[in-house]
């Protein structure tokens, strides 16, 4: 058991090192990984850019060895930045060393003196180029030579920033120890002329907005630098760092050297400030996308809305900003038309005064029903006229004993003649259904279903309980009664489509009360019936509906029945009565 444990691990090693092996390999697409280390990061060796060595000297004819150390890498190459030519080996002139990490010039020309550039890369992979300064100088030159330097050029920053100018000059073999000057000059913005930093910054330093500190390091002794080929060089440098660069801080500087006053020279440098960083147009497209989005999130949002509260938002629109009915001189805000036979009809009566009646004048809409508000004795084509030319709606509670009803063919026909815009102001509600009612071939009845047609039509929901048996109807009064949801809900939105259809909700209360109790929306079937009672006062018949305690005591007698020898009412007059409610 133990050595087969062992076999396992030693197969999970193997197969460990061997993928360790083929994903180095992947790196350089099947070529040779040089100086690996077990991460397989492609890196120099000395990451820092103040270890790197980017400035190299050369005497005339010497050798020198430019150095570019790199690991993990599959290639590298040097580019000479005068002509963009990768460098190739040259006999007796131009050699490569572990694996062209070292560029070697022999018999070094001055031509020679130029930037040299090294490139690392894997197969998917490049490091940022490295650029190394390399200057031949004239074998044991005499005198004042300054020296190249890649800190000791034009250079641009940013405000705020901070630079710093680096600048070598060779004086010979010899060092002339004290005889050594050297200095840093700005040219004035003013006047052009060059001053020294010191009377520079007496002109700028009352400036509260100059915050640059100028920082000047001379080198006065010098450093004696051993050469590839021929005798050391002594050297001395200067140096100007220039921090929290402000405006002042860009333009022209120039420095001075000098070997005992004898051999003078200058050397000219510029500060510019960085432009702008170009737009990113990747960036402006995906705030153009963002800002896409979100406003596609939020129409999308605004539409949900709307399509959960488009009822709501459209009353809330017509009460609040809909100028209608304004200065119209209409009296009333809605006719109500339907069948009135109190012995063939009770439910459609129930439905206008316990629904639509209660509903309206808890808007403050006012409402004329001809078996309240008409007069009795008077014509009744002239009370319909009347109604209808003073109201802004025509509302009709379709039944199948409506459509049959000489009183509500009546209306119609006097609705189509008063009313100018029959799909804005006929609002037809099906209160029963009358499909099959609607087939005659009568002209009021064609009139009727071409007003239906042409007019949105609102179906009282219960209309789906009627098509219930009488078996079922019984067996749900059975049941202990509770709110359908789904019907109050139907019945809401019924009762928010009709609002819709109305006029803008009057901002003060009806003129006239009718004391009906605010009875909530019900089905007909729970409403007590609507029924007259017959009492005997004084020899005159008063007659009430019977809708409850409080409704029929603000209902007045306005109709003198004459009664018969035995107090009965003769059957002639029994649908010739009248009610309108008391005016307050």
């Amino acid at each position: 058991m133990m050595v087969e444990r062992i076999v396992c691990c030693v197969i999970f090693l193997t197969l460990c090192v061997n993928g360790m092996r083929i994903r180095s390999s992947d790196l350089c697409d099947g070529g040779k990984l040089h100086n690996p280390t077990p991460d397989n990061k492609l890196d120099y060796v000395k990451k820092n850019l103040s270890e790197w060595t980017n400035h190299e000297l050369v005497n005339e004819g010497g050798l020198v060895r430019v150095r570019c150390e790199v690991v993990n890498f599959c290639t590298l190459e040097w580019i000479d930045n005068q002509t963009g030519i990768p460098i190739e080996e040259e006999a007796g002139y131009i050699e490569f060393e572990d694996d062209n990490q070292v560029l070697v010039l022999q018999n070094a020309r001055l031509e020679d003196t130029r930037y040299y550039t090294c490139k690392a890369s894997q197969a998917k992979e490049s490091l940022e180029p490295r650029t190394i300064l390399v200057q031949v100088l004239e074998l044991n030159s005499e005198g004042l030579v300054p020296l190249s330097h890649p800190h000791c050029r034009n250079t641009s920053a940013d405000v705020g920033g901070t630079v710093m100018f680096y600048c070598e000059y060779s004086v010979g073999t010899t060092n002339p120890w004290q005889g050594v000057g050297t200095y840093w000059e700005k040219q004035n913005g003013t006047d052009g002329d060059f001053l020294t930093l010191s009377a520079f910054h007496e002109e700028i330093e009352d400036d509260p907005d100059v915050t640059t500190d100028y920082d000047e390091v001379v080198e006065r002794e010098g450093v004696k630098t051993e050469m590839p080929a021929g005798d050391p060089l002594w050297v001395y440098n200067t140096t100007l760092y220039l921090r929290n660069i402000s405006q002042e801080a860009f333009g022209e500087y120039r420095v001075f050297f000098s070997i005992l006053f004898d051999d003078n020279r200058l050397y000219y440098i510029s500060l510019t400030e960085n432009p702008a960083p170009p737009r990113d147009d990747r960036n402006g497209v995906t705030e153009v996308l963002i800002g896409i989005a979100v406003l596609i999130a939020i129409i999308g949002l605004l539409g949900i809305v709307y399509y959960k509260k488009q009822v709501d938002i459209k009353l809330f629109w017509k009460d609040n900003f809909s100028k209608e009915g304004k200065n119209d001189n209409k009296e009333t805000d809605a006719y109500i038309s339907y069948h009135s036979d109190y012995g063939q009809s009770e439910q459609d009566l129930n439905f206008v005064i316990n629904v639509l009646k209660v509903k309206l004048e808890g808007q403050q809409y006012r409402v004329v029903i001809r078996d309240i508000h008409h007069i009795p004795g008077t014509h009744i084509a002239e009370e319909i006229v009347k109604s209808l030319d003073t109201c802004r709606r025509c509302i009709l509670v379709v039944s199948p004993s409506y459509i049959t009803s000489s009183t509500g063919n009546y209306d119609i026909k006097v609705m189509m003649d008063q009313v100018e815009s029959c799909k804005k102001q006929i609002i037809p509600i099906v209160f029963k259904e009358v499909e099959d009612s609607l087939t005659g071939d009568t002209n009021d009845t064609k009139l009727l279903k071409h007003i239906m047609d042409n007019a949105h039509c609102l179906k009282w929901p219960e209309i789906e309980k009627q098509s219930e048996s009488t078996s079922e109807k019984q067996t749900n009064a059975k049941r202990v009664k509770t709110v359908d949801k789904k019907m109050d809900k139907k019945k809401e939105l019924f009762c928010k489509e009709l609002m819709l259809r109305m006029p803008p909700r009057p901002k003060s209360s009806p003129e006239y009360n009718t004391s009906m109790s605010q009875v909530d929306m019900i089905s007909h079937e729970e409403r007590p019936s609507f029924s007259t009672s017959i009492s005997f006062q004084n020899g005159q018949t008063s007659i009430y509906p019977n809708l409850n305690s409080e409704s029929s005591t603000d209902m007045i007698n306005m109709a003198t029945v004459p009664e018969t020898s035995n107090g009965e009412v003769p059957q002639q007059h029994s649908k010739s009565v009248r009610l309108y409610p008391v005016l307050t």
